[in-house]
């Protein structure tokens, strides 16, 4: 039977936990891209590495203040009598989801692919831009 004390540390154990993580850089899923994003007052950009993958097998949207790329990556086949000695280089399926900090004009989202990187520029919305106000004298 458990005691009201060994929750109570349990908790206690868990709000450490929480603590120490709290801060630390978010993980990403084994295989997929590794991604750069930065900010101005005026967009976000993104940089993705993709090394060999083909745009066609590229499914880039933003819902909200979300950033979602989809991809495939492609299989290297070996030739007969081959086996590999190290595969670091994912293949298959992956995807990233990332939170912006600010919305984005969807419609005006450009994307760039090249050397194996993909560029993102997501404008800020105009609703979302600082707005400086002017002061009247009275």
């Amino acid at each position: 039977m458990l005691t009201l004390d060994f929750l109570n540390e349990v908790d206690r154990i868990q709000d450490q936990m929480n603590r120490l993580f709290q801060g630390a850089p978010t993980a990403q899923a084994v295989g997929s891209p590794a991604l750069n994003i930065w900010a101005n007052e005026n967009a976000i950009i993104a940089s993705a590495e993709l090394p060999g993958i083909e745009t066609d097998k590229l499914d880039i949207s933003v819902n909200g203040n979300v950033l979602t790329i989809r991809g495939v990556y492609p299989e290297q086949q070996l030739k007969s009598g081959e086996n590999w000695v190290r595969q670091e280089r994912p293949e298959g399926s992956f995807v990233r989801i990332f939170q912006l900090p600010f919305q984005v004009e969807t419609e005006k989202v450009e994307a760039k692919y090249r050397n194996g990187i993909l560029y993102l520029t997501l404008p800020r919305a105009e609703a979302e831009k600082p707005k400086r106000i002017s002061v009247k004298a009275a």
